[in-house]
């Protein structure tokens, strides 16, 4: 990581988090990556609306990266196609991704709650409880579990998503939000094959043995981790070098 971020003309130093803005090193290893090796794909799973909180966008405007964007919420998707209209690299599937193929609920808040947080958009998961840890928080009202609703959404495999969109080429990042079930689109993405040289990843809706279990798979296939409080970016380097 030193390496990468000193080829951008950074430095790494010690200094206290409140001072500056906090580097983006998703968006600087990207960029290291591209220079280093050539262009290649971003494919994101939870997209959202490609706006909101969203860690890649900057990215793949600024080096007009093909992109595979994934999201499974049917208002939330047009919002995705409508935020990137202008770009005719970046593809779109209104699908959720796992190890097995089919139909699943997703719960999420409903679109048509008012008085909420911005961030309350941002909420689907295939795990109700996830969604339930948000109650307390602030902005939140008393009747917030009564405004979690049911979609029924498609599911596919990350090998069945990827030979939908063959156009897309190598995929160079994958970028994960999916609320707690990261660990099985990470999964399905070495099931098929697909070992991008980065994968950020949600990490702080899994459990203790979820995140093990996260990290034995990835490193196994010879990535290296750096972790914030909530998520967690794993580097494969291809020379051999963690």
């Amino acid at each position: 990581m030193r390496r990468a971020v000193n080829a951008q003309g950074h430095e790494i130093v010690p200094r206290a988090s409140t001072i500056g803005p906090a580097l983006d090193t998703l968006a600087v290893l990207t960029e290291f990556c591209v220079l280093k090796h050539g262009t290649g794909a971003v494919v994101q799973i939870g997209a959202n609306d490609g706006v909101m909180g969203d860690p890649v966008r900057a990215t793949l405007l600024k080096l007009g990266l093909p992109a595979l964007l994934v999201e499974p919420l049917p208002d939330l998707f047009e919002q995705l196609r409508q935020n990137y209209a202008d770009e005719a690299r970046v593809e779109f599937a209104n699908v959720a991704v796992s190890t097995q193929s089919g139909e699943a609920q997703l719960y999420r808040i409903s679109p048509t709650a008012r008085d909420l947080p911005p961030w309350a958009q941002g909420l689907a998961s295939f795990d109700k409880s996830v969604l339930l840890k948000h109650q307390d928080w602030p902005g939140v009202g008393a009747d917030f579990s009564e405004l979690i609703e049911t979609v029924t959404v498609p599911v596919v495999t990350m090998r069945q998503l990827l030979d939908a969109h063959p156009d897309i080429g190598p995929v160079l990042v994958l970028q994960i939000d999916t609320e707690g079930h990261d660990l099985e689109v990470i999964r399905s993405t070495i099931e098929a094959g697909c070992t991008p040289r980065l994968i950020n990843y949600e990490h702080k809706h899994l459990s203790l043995a979820d995140q093990n279990s996260c990290r034995d798979l990835l490193a196994e296939h010879g990535y290296s981790f750096h972790s914030s409080q909530v998520d967690t970016l794993a580097f494969r380097n291809a020379d051999g070098h963690r």
